[in-house]
This record gives structure tokens, C-alpha cells and sequence, in this order.
């Protein structure tokens, strides 16, 4: 019975090292490059999806300007809002 789990644990050890071998193999670049790829990609999506929310929210607000008052007013109290509660956060 010993033995048994000897040889699994032991064929376990030896598939996770093939693994390795392989991720290695599927990845030439070392960690740092593809963070900082990563994190280029997610900028520039993020862009891309402000840009169209900004374009759409300004035509929808030009055609109606109470509505933009509106939007103004919460968005400011809104901010004010996060902003206490991050220093009372930051105090406690």
C-alpha cells in the first residue's frame, strides 16, 4: 500500500515537472515582457471603451440638457461621496 502512493506521488512529481518543460517551451519571454504587454493590451482596451462611453454619453447629453444638469449634479455628489470615504478610510 505504501508503495502505491510511493509511485503515485512520485508519478505525480514527474507529470508537474513535464509541465513545467512545457509552459517553459510555450513561453520564450520572461515575465517582466508579458506583464508589461498584458498591461499595454488592458490600457489600450480601456481607452478604446472610454472613448466610445465619452463620445456616446456627450451625444446623448448634447440633445438633452437637463438631463446633462442632472448627470452633472449626481456625478459631483457621487464624487464627493468616494472621496470622504476614502479619507475616513485612510483616518481609521
Amino acid at each position: 500500500m505504501l508503495e502505491r502512493r510511493r509511485i503515485r506521488r512520485d508519478d505525480a512529481q514527474q507529470e508537474i515537472r513535464i509541465a513545467e518543460q512545457e509552459l517553459r517551451l510555450q513561453h520564450p519571454l520572461p515575465s517582466p515582457p508579458r506583464f508589461g504587454t498584458l498591461g499595454l493590451i488592458h490600457t489600450l482596451s480601456c481607452a478604446a471603451i472610454y472613448l466610445c462611453v465619452g463620445v456616446l454619453a456627450r451625444t446623448v447629453l448634447r440633445a438633452r440638457p437637463t438631463a446633462a444638469r442632472i448627470v452633472t449634479r449626481v456625478s459631483g455628489v457621487v464624487m464627493i461621496i468616494i472621496g470622504v470615504l476614502l479619507l475616513v478610510e485612510r483616518l481609521l
